[in-house]
């Protein structure tokens, strides 16, 4: 049975649920999220909107948003999606509230979030590598955002994890019984093609 993509978590990409995990709809951006996957204890009576929507809803302040308002992940280009807002650090300057998607949090390296239940805030984006600021994604061109690079040998080639995702291009996530550490794989298009 093919799972409709709108109907799959933004996070983790599966389309299976329960009754003690289920898949839920933001009420504004109908963005869909496991409730593990992006911090819901439990599914409230009335609507739920996910963090970006009730940041918004509350009458939050000035964000980080394009000419037509539209917001987008202070680590890729891609608009929308399930966002959690980012921690602002002690020595920022910045006034701005920023978010970030879950999905791009969880591939690039030195990003992390400071509470792994409530999936928020996100924490070090000030600490990820200068030099993933400025390469440019194969799959969208762009040169917004902080890029992870493919895992074959010494390819150098450049992407944003969600435009790696939705080029359908090779993400490994495995790990080991004797430990908590999860390795995280992707490839360019053209060596997941050869993989």
């Amino acid at each position: 049975v093919d799972i409709e993509e709108e109907d799959q978590c933004h996070v983790c990409s599966s389309g299976d649920s329960d009754a003690w995990n289920q898949i839920i709809f933001c009420e504004s951006c109908n963005v869909a999220v496991h409730q593990e996957c992006y911090g819901v204890q439990s599914i409230p009576d009335g609507q739920w909107l996910c963090s970006w929507c009730a940041y918004r809803q509350r009458g939050g302040g000035a964000v980080e948003a394009d000419d037509q308002g539209t917001f987008s992940c202070v680590l890729c280009p891609c608009k929308r999606g399930a966002l959690k807002p980012v921690a602002v650090e002690a020595d920022s300057s910045s006034k701005q509230t920023r978010f970030a998607h879950l999905f791009c949090t969880q591939w690039v390296p030195e990003t992390f979030l400071q509470d792994t239940v409530a999936m928020e805030p996100v924490k070090n984006v000030e600490g990820v590598r200068e030099e993933r600021w400025r390469l440019v994604c194969i799959v969208c061109k762009e040169r917004h955002g902080a890029c992870i690079q493919c895992s074959h040998g010494l390819c150098a080639t450049a992407f944003h994890p969600l435009c790696a995702r939705d080029a359908k291009l090779l993400m490994e996530v495995s790990s080991r019984e004797d430990t908590d550490e999860v390795d995280l794989r992707a490839y360019c298009p053209k060596h997941s093609a050869i993989r």
